[in-house]
């Protein structure tokens, strides 16, 4: 998958594709997947993929400036990874149950 994103995105000349790795393997990262229904950034990290151009607050310095209340960001945090677990659990299944499903079919 890493190759096609490459080939459409390099020169013709295909010389520059080490610069353009980090994008593509960013993009394949980020893809949204069939079978589970999250991307696998989700599915390590529980939330959705914040890019570059989106970042907002940048440190805990910033935070506390802007008066973003510390234990109710950790406290949602411990939320979403409580969550997290529940949602790879049941894409554990779902991936289970389509894997059987392709098994049947061959």
């Amino acid at each position: 998958m890493i190759e096609a994103i490459l080939t459409k995105t390099i020169a013709s000349h295909r010389r520059d594709w080490a610069s353009r790795f980090p994008e593509a393997l960013w993009a394949y990262q980020t893809m949204w997947r069939n079978t589970t229904s999250y991307s696998p950034y989700q599915l390590v990290f529980g939330k959705e993929p914040v890019f570059p151009i989106e970042f907002e607050i940048q440190t805990l310095r910033i935070a506390q400036e802007v008066g973003l209340n510390l234990n109710e960001v950790q406290t949602n945090r411990l939320q979403q990874i409580n969550e997290l677990d529940e949602i790879r659990f049941s894409d554990l299944q779902h991936t289970t149950l389509v894997q059987q499903r392709r098994e049947k079919r061959a």
